[in-house]
């Protein structure tokens, strides 16, 4: 695992505080690992499919408030 570099963000999910960070990459010219974490659960992925997810999720809430006429 890669050194942490920063924490990207922190907030609660389900009033359970999670917290992601940016973590060096693995091995040289590789990618940046990003861990989405709290004390029983964590997601590591590495920068590009933290970034599919991201705009996945930001594309599904368009939709969802497109659907309910709230845009």
């Amino acid at each position: 695992m890669g050194e942490k570099l920063k924490v990207l963000s922190k907030g609660k999910l389900k009033n359970v505080d999670i917290e992601v960070e940016l973590n060096k990459p693995d091995f040289e010219g590789g990618l940046h690992t990003i861990h989405i974490q709290n004390e029983e659960f964590r997601m590591d992925m590495d920068e590009l499919e933290f970034l599919k997810l991201s705009t996945g999720i930001l594309d599904a809430k368009k939709k969802l408030l497109k659907l309910k006429g709230d845009i």
